[in-house]
């Protein structure tokens, strides 16, 4: 079929009330699964921020984020870290959330074995 890739900010997206199949929330994250690549950044954020405040960002994004998706489409979610707190905490929040439930989104696994990857895109029932 045919693919159209917008990139909106959400004061643009929310005055034109619009839903896609598909929402790619790119979180901005610690940025932990780059250190190798930008050693840097090890010293540019805070212990305070990684466990207080990006979490909370990340799921006030997740949230907004979920009232775009048409019924029937895909909610994934991504960062670049590799800490638990901005990726299954983030999402495990998120599905206790109206926006989750209200909504009817359900965790997709990929089909993969929970003990092995817990990588999860959530669908909009």
């Amino acid at each position: 079929g045919n693919v159209t890739i917008e990139i909106m900010n959400s004061s643009t997206l929310e005055a034109s009330c619009l839903e896609f199949d598909a929402v790619l929330v790119d979180a901005p994250c610690s940025s932990s699964g780059v250190l190798r690549r930008r050693p840097s950044q090890r010293w540019e954020i805070t212990q305070q921020e990684v466990f207080a405040q990006l979490p909370y960002l990340q799921l006030s994004i997740l949230e907004k984020a979920a009232s775009f998706v048409r019924k029937g489409g895909r909610l994934i979610y991504s960062t670049c870290s590799v800490l638990d707190v901005e990726n299954d905490g983030v999402v495990d929040e998120f599905e206790r959330t109206r926006a989750f439930s209200n909504l009817g989104f359900s965790r997709w696994d990929f089909g993969l074995d929970e003990a092995n990857d817990k990588s999860s895109t959530c669908n909009y029932a």
